[in-house]
């Protein structure tokens, strides 16, 4: 009889370590099933900060413009927070069980406006303005006519 109030503990001692590995499995899992479905989309992030960065430095060089620290700062703080928000969006997603993909959404943004400075960088590089260029070679009229005519 004296021994059954040790067992107990025991018993409970047991049940909780159980229960605690048990949730720090379901956060490592969770975790890296976010951080490996976030991969592909940090890459994609990077590789066009990447692209920005140098067709910057390539715009910089060809004017003598020396790269100041307010633009390393800026790159900095893209290197890092871009995957901080990529995968908190994505965690999000799983935690409240979300139908849009959101993380996606935030990494298209992202990555496209860092394209966008690319193509502006690349513009300058050559000495025209990219995106006169690119409307001037769609048929406007033609693509309005047909959403008219719809």
């Amino acid at each position: 009889m004296e021994n059954s109030g040790i067992e107990m503990l025991a018993v409970i001692l047991t049940k909780f370590q159980v229960a605690i590995a048990t949730l720090v499995k379901g956060v490592i899992a969770t975790a890296l099933a976010v951080l490996l479905d976030s991969a592909l989309l940090i890459s994609t992030a990077y590789v066009f900060i990447g692209l920005h960065v140098l067709s910057g430095w390539m715009v910089m060089g060809r004017g003598g413009i020396p790269w100041n620290s307010e633009k390393w700062f800026k790159t900095s703080m893209k290197l890092l927070w871009f995957p901080i928000v990529i995968i908190s969006t994505k965690w999000l997603r799983v935690v409240y069980d979300i139908q849009l993909p959101i993380g996606n959404i935030v990494a298209g943004f992202l990555s496209v406006n860092e394209f966008k400075g690319f193509i502006d960088n690349s513009g300058k590089l050559m000495g025209i303005d990219i995106w006169n260029v690119i409307s001037d070679q769609v048929d406007w009229k033609k693509i309005f006519s047909k959403v008219k005519g719809k």
